[in-house]
């Protein structure tokens, strides 16, 4: 479903995004970088930096993550309530 956020990325979850889709997945092909944002007020413009990170459209997003978790055996149901239990990286052996 459409979300209002969540498609904004930084770098840890860029990393575990494409640890998880490989760098090769048509999403990296649409993702808009992300370097920085502005706020103005009054007449005055404050610029800040932001560390690499990219922005997805969600929907595309969540449905490659649930693909790619059918293709690794997980039976996938819709409308279901999940909980994590333990740090996603240790479950999935990111940084190992």
């Amino acid at each position: 479903r459409r979300k209002v956020c969540g498609g904004c990325l930084n770098q840890v979850s860029t990393s575990l995004v494409r640890h998880l889709l490989g760098s090769e997945h048509p999403l990296w092909h649409t993702a808009v970088p992300l370097t920085g944002y502005e706020i103005s007020h009054g007449g005055h413009t404050s610029r800040f930096d932001l560390p690499a990170g990219v922005a997805m459209d969600r929907v595309q997003l969540d449905q490659s993550l649930v693909n790619r978790a059918i293709e690794l055996g997980v039976t996938f149901v819709d409308s279901t309530v999940a909980k994590l239990l333990e740090p996603l990286a240790a479950m999935i052996g990111f940084g190992e």
